[in-house]
């Protein structure tokens, strides 16, 4: 009799609609949901060891899975990838968060940084809660970084640019030269070197995948 009752109350509970009650959510969850939750685990998890390779161990197992959650934070940049912005930090630093620029030593940290380019950033109030000391702090890092190149997607869709392959390529240059100097070197016909650099670093990226 017990048993029956518990069978029944599963079937009526089975027949209301999800949307009213939240009960069934908790005793049959919603499958979909859950395999997209281990299918997001698992490409984190292929990123994080993916760094690992690239650094060879040189860089501790904290510090990578750090750099993979920072870049899953703030890589809300609706023109590029994840892998982009990883393949990016490659370009800049090799992974490493206290890198200090070889020909400008006033830029640092995983997506080197530049000082100017912060204080500009903070002065026109598109970063908060931070300090220019934080900029060899992973997730402080890749939160400014990754806010400049949003800044800069802004900028290019306002200058016209609607093409969603030759917005992420006009950006990605423009981090290196800013977005007029990229515009610059796209309307003289001059090379993409930066971008040139990320997509081979993102052709070996793949090879590791």
């Amino acid at each position: 009799m017990k048993k029956n009752v518990v069978l029944l109350f599963l079937f009526i509970l089975w027949l209301v609609p999800l949307k009213t009650h939240p009960l069934r959510q908790i005793i049959m969850p919603n499958k979909r949901s859950t395999a997209i939750i281990i299918r997001e685990r698992e490409v984190q998890a292929s990123r994080y060891m993916l760094v690992r390779k690239l650094t060879r161990g040189q860089i501790a197992p904290t510090e990578a899975f750090e750099i993979v959650n920072a870049v899953e934070k703030y890589c809300n940049v609706s023109s590029l990838t994840k892998e982009d912005v990883l393949a990016m930090i490659w370009q800049e630093s090799r992974f490493k968060k206290n890198a200090i620029g070889l020909v400008n030593k006033r830029d640092h940290g995983l997506m080197q940084i530049n000082k100017t380019t912060f204080n500009w950033l903070l002065y026109t109030k598109r970063i908060s809660n931070v300090t220019w000391g934080d900029m060899f702090t992973i997730e402080k890092n890749v939160y400014v970084g990754c806010t400049l190149l949003k800044v800069h997607e802004a900028e290019l869709i306002r200058y016209g640019v609607q093409d969603k392959r030759l917005l992420r390529n006009i950006l990605i240059e423009s981090y290196n030269k800013g977005v007029g100097g990229a515009l610059f070197s796209l309307k003289y016909g001059f090379t993409f070197d930066y971008l040139e650099a990320v997509e081979k670093k993102l052709t070996a990226m793949e090879v590791l995948l």
